[in-house]
């Protein structure tokens, strides 16, 4: 070191010891089932959890409601037709980019294994969409189910309180999720098209 000039930071040293070593693996793990399952809080627990066993945890939160909360909302006409499609495009091109922004967040800290936990995915639009929508879907973004699948290194499904403890399902205005929109019964088949899922 030159006379006079500071020592080099620790945390600097090995930020450059881990760039030189190379990228450290990134796991990518989806939660999905149907709405009101928990995801949301079980991620908040996994994260917590596994950052403090030297993980690097990124959370890709669910975009459909952030969308929603922002826009206006679904509005119900839509079910059915080819907006509806239109909307599963719009979350499904988002969801993509904001995964690979995520990944790429994550790689700056190249020196700790990073784990991203997704909250729900790029496959979930198929649990709102008949299967004749799902395929236009894909058609219009250019993708397969099996290239969205390979985005992912586990798959959970966790089920929806919709699904035998209906009472604990809430949706609508005045819900503990106002963005939720679908009825228990609704909620119910999303849960059983997830389980579905390849």
């Amino acid at each position: 070191a030159m006379p006079g000039a500071p020592p080099e930071a620790p945390a600097a040293v090995a930020a450059a010891a881990a760039v030189a070593a190379g990228p450290a693996p990134v796991v990518r793990v989806l939660l999905t089932g149907g709405p009101g399952a928990g995801k949301s809080s079980a991620l908040a627990t996994l994260r917590d959890r596994i950052s403090k066993r030297g993980f690097q945890v990124v959370v890709v939160p669910e975009n459909a409601t952030a969308l929603l909360d922002n826009s206006g909302g679904y509005d119900p006409s839509w079910h059915g037709t080819p907006m509806h499609v239109k909307l599963q495009q719009t979350f499904l091109r988002f969801q993509m980019q904001q995964e690979d922004t995520y990944c790429s967040f994550a790689e700056l800290r190249p020196g700790r294994p990073h784990l991203l936990l997704h909250d729900r995915g790029c496959l979930d639009g198929r649990l709102f969409c008949s299967d004749e929508q799902w395929t236009q879907v894909l058609e219009g973004v250019g993708v397969t189910e099996e290239a969205l699948l390979k985005r992912y290194d586990l798959v959970i499904h966790m089920t929806s309180v919709a699904a035998g403890m209906e009472n604990l399902y809430d949706y609508g205005p005045g819900s503990s999720n106002p963005a939720r929109y679908h009825t228990p019964e609704q909620a119910r088949h999303a849960d059983v098209l997830a389980q579905d899922s390849p």
